[in-house]
């Protein structure tokens, strides 16, 4: 997942009101910036799933994972204090871009 940091805490708020909806699974584009606008809620790990296959081309790729490890990935990148002018890529795993760290 990238993400532009200066987004971090309006996507962590975005992704605690929809998990308190019971929105438990999310679906993000691979190639493109994830915000407000690209992120797709599901309330079931099948609905997530279903939307990745079904505009699955090198264009519009999405993967799936659940809204609470977005949640504890970005409560991470808020308290690691990143400089807020780089973007963040976040597998399962957050990796730096540029630095490719993993933590």
């Amino acid at each position: 997942m990238i993400i532009n940091i200066a987004d971090t805490e309006m996507l962590l708020s975005l992704a605690e009101e929809m998990a308190s909806y019971g929105y438990r699974c999310i679906a993000y584009p691979v190639n493109m910036l994830t915000d407000s606008d690209t992120i797709q809620f599901f309330k079931s790990s099948m609905g997530a799933e279903d939307y990745c296959l079904v505009g699955a081309n090198d264009v519009d790729y999405f993967k799936s994972m659940p809204t609470d490890s977005l949640i504890n990935n970005l409560k991470i990148v808020m308290k690691s204090e990143i400089d807020t002018a780089t973007l963040l890529i976040l597998p399962h795993l957050p990796v730096w871009k540029g630095i490719r760290r993993k933590f």
